[in-house]
């Protein structure tokens, strides 16, 4: 991974099984430039913010207020048009979610060619 001299990352990695699923856990780590050349004082806060983000991945398992709460902080902001190639803002995802089936029905079978359905009730 690069990452440029001036940047911070919080780098989520997925914690997969024997079998190379995925266990639903996750790995943060914190990735920053040895080139960096901001000053200690700045490190300091930057490094602080990241901790600080990363404490509040561990209470959106463990606080069900707070989860909440970022739920509908998310949903103020408007996430809509977060980067130029996103069309659906985040809220409808979710309400598109509610939509789609987990385990979808076939609906024809051709030689390697499965025609599939995820709309739920269809």
């Amino acid at each position: 991974m690069y990452i440029n001299d001036q940047d911070y990352a919080l780098v989520f990695s997925l914690l997969t099984d024997n079998k190379g699923r995925w266990t639903g856990d996750i790995d943060g780590n914190i990735v920053y430039s040895e080139n960096n050349k901001d000053d200690a004082d700045t490190k300091e806060q930057m490094l602080n913010m990241l901790t600080l983000l990363t404490t509040c991945v561990k209470l959106l398992e463990t606080d069900k207020a707070f989860i909440q709460q970022v739920w509908e902080a998310r949903d103020d902001l408007g996430m809509e048009e977060s980067t130029p190639d996103v069309d659906l803002s985040l809220q409808q995802l979710d309400m598109l979610e509610t939509l789609v089936e987990e385990k979808p029905n076939v609906l024809e079978k051709k030689g390697n060619v499965i025609k599939l359905n995820f709309m739920k009730g269809k």
